[in-house]
């Protein structure tokens, strides 16, 4: 949907909800391939008919350039002819009260499991203070491209939404490393102090307290986060830490990855997260903590594989794109010494936390000297337009859509990972609810039992909470299957068959990403047949080639062939083959994708969504 009619909806959310009459529409949507059956199917069950109002319209900004034309017939053919001429007019609609800023919307992420930290303060070093800069928010957004669509509107109808109110809403550091000691072999960073102002300037905007450090140590990192953990957070509701520098892959047990000091040492996101969870920050218990990282998960060129002559040709990169990962060997020494990477080559292989990746963990994030990094260009971008009206999670699946339609020098992809999700349920309530405004529930990981002795205590004794070795085996292969593929889904204790320990107070807690409404799984040797409706194109929003669970694609499998469920290759093959089509037909098999892990029967895995094809009769004149 062009973006004049994504904000003409939004302007008209309120009266859309408050009037629009959802059940007279679907029949005429359906016909004119508005929407699917299912879609049509999930809109009914999202509840009373403001809730399936309301789901509509967030529907409706997805679709194609045709559908906003398509929904004004649909209104005036069921007599709905008040509403069709507020959108035709362009009316605002009910005008908002003013307010001094806008917030961010975000959703609930609960408990990581906390690692030991304390070795690491002892590294605590101090740094030049001409090093740190702060910027205290004014009352109000001072520079006119910093102020959302809907000034003053700020989304609330999720029951999952986190409390933001409080001003300022918290504290946000960023820690911007462009310069980097010649012995540690890691290149400078031009362009990130492009993204360091923007993301400065945007979360200022957000209201948030804006800290910047530049060029830190792997000893003076450790030592911010440590200070941002011991600040007093009680006043607050969000904080956010921005990691711009290199990055390599790393062994993890939840976020994967690691981000480089200027001295070229690392520390682990894992760690990093580690500083602000419940354990090490108590003021921050119950309040969503946010993660951005531009750097390479690890030294990867995303490139595909071959198109036929006819197909469209990769959208054109800048001629100086850089990575953040040491250049590669490459039989082309040209684009070694002009593309620069974020990553170094590494040995083989949460509570209310989310972590955004600018690019899936093994492959290179792209940065553009003059304009800044693909993944902060796109984040700022989305921020600036939707902060008022979509939840986070949402947002960054936007992120995911746009910067995967980059691409450096017409050969490298740059497809950002899914924004993780994370729930926790203390085992005395009722109701473990994971929830998608866009997209589909997939299931990564799952715990029953108690990892920590922080997570779900109020009211327990300490007796209860010791025992922090009790995890129930094959509890995610209960959640996927009551979870994945819907857009909400609710879960209790009784759906598992046993107590992995009797005498322990528990918690459930899931990890999940949302991913596009189609969501295909084939497993190996098999073909993937994507389609879409007539006047429709695919557009591919991640696909995956490995194994995560070991109940997918096992039919008479030996569990030899199954037990590695770490097994991971991203790829932008099926994106590079498929995006722009009705429709394709991939077959998946190590001669395609490679083979991430020899001896395991593996799947693959794409997300992807149906787009219509502008006509001539649609372009804007």
């Amino acid at each position: 949907m062009d973006e004049k009619h994504k904000n003409v909806l939004r302007r008209n959310r309120t009266n859309l909800v408050r009037d629009l009459n959802p059940s007279e529409l679907y029949d005429g949507l359906l016909e004119k391939g508005v929407f699917t059956q299912d879609m049509i199917d999930e809109i009914k069950r999202s509840g009373t008919r403001r809730d399936q109002a309301r789901q509509l319209v967030r529907d409706l900004a997805t679709r194609g350039s045709q559908a906003f034309p398509l929904f004004l017939e649909c209104l005036k053919e069921t007599g709905q002819q008040s509403l069709a001429e507020l959108l035709e007019n362009g009316a605002p609609g009910v005008q908002p009260q003013p307010t001094a800023v806008v917030r961010p919307v975000v959703r609930p992420l609960p408990v990581s499991p906390p690692t030991d930290v304390n070795e690491e303060k002892k590294d605590d070093a101090p740094y030049d203070p001409k090093q740190t800069r702060n910027i205290t928010p004014t009352p109000s957004p001072e520079m006119e491209y910093m102020r959302p669509n809907q000034q003053g509107r700020i989304r609330r109808d999720s029951v999952q939404n986190y409390k933001m109110d409080a001003s300022p809403c918290g504290h946000c550091l960023i820690i911007n490393n462009v310069e980097f000691d010649p012995k540690s072999y890691l290149s400078n960073r031009r362009g990130s102090n492009i993204d360091c102002d923007k993301l400065e300037q945007r979360f200022k905007a957000l209201n948030f307290i804006v800290e910047v450090k530049l060029n830190l140590t792997q000893k003076q990192i450790k030592h911010a986060l440590h200070t941002l953990s011991k600040k007093d957070h009680s006043q607050y509701d969000c904080c956010v830490v921005i990691m711009l520098s290199h990055g390599t892959e790393v062994s993890h047990s939840r976020f994967p990855g690691a981000v480089y000091g200027v001295d070229g040492q690392c520390i682990s996101v894992q760690n990093i997260t580690n500083y602000l969870n419940g354990q090490h920050c108590p003021s921050l218990q119950s309040k969503p903590k946010l993660f951005f990282i531009q750097a390479c998960g690890g030294d990867e060129k995303d490139t595909g594989f071959e198109v036929s002559s006819d197909e469209a040709e990769p959208s054109p990169g800048g001629a100086d794109d850089q990575t953040d990962a040491i250049p590669m060997s490459s039989s082309s020494d040209s684009l070694s010494m002009s593309d620069e990477v974020d990553a170094k080559a590494s040995l083989p292989t949460p509570s209310d936390i989310l972590v955004s990746y600018s690019t899936f963990p093994g492959y290179v994030s792209w940065r553009d000297p003059q304009s800044g990094s693909w993944y902060v260009e796109t984040l700022d971008r989305i921020l600036e337009e939707n902060a008022a009206v979509h939840d986070l999670a949402t947002m960054l699946t936007m992120v995911n859509n746009d910067v995967s339609q980059n691409s450096a020098k017409g050969l490298y992809k740059q497809m950002p990972g899914f924004p993780t999700l994370t729930v926790t349920t203390c085992e005395k309530e009722t109701v473990h609810r994971l929830s998608c405004e866009m997209g589909v529930i997939s299931v990564q990981t799952v715990l029953y039992g108690r990892a920590d002795t922080v997570t779900c205590t109020e009211g327990y004794s300490p007796g209860g909470v010791q025992n922090t070795q009790c995890s129930l085996e094959g509890a995610v292969d209960v959640v996927k299957g009551w979870c994945d593929g819907k857009r909400i889904c609710e879960i209790n204790s009784a759906a598992f068959a046993s107590d992995p320990c009797t005498d322990t107070f528990k918690y459930l807690q899931t990890t999940y990403t949302c991913l596009p409404k189609t969501h295909l799984i084939i497993c190996e040797h098999s073909l993937a047949n994507l389609q879409c409706g007539e006047e429709q194109v695919i557009s591919v929003f991640s696909a995956n080639y490995g194994r995560h669970d070991t109940t997918t694609c096992s039919h008479k499998r030996p569990y030899s062939q199954l037990q590695n469920t770490g097994c991971s290759l991203p790829t932008s093959n099926v994106a590079e083959s498929c995006n722009g089509k009705n429709s394709c037909t991939i077959k998946a098999g190590n001669l395609v994708f490679g083979d991430p892990c020899r001896g395991t029967y593996k799947y693959l895995e794409v997300a992807y969504d149906c787009e219509y094809v502008a006509t001539s009769q649609m372009e804007p004149v």
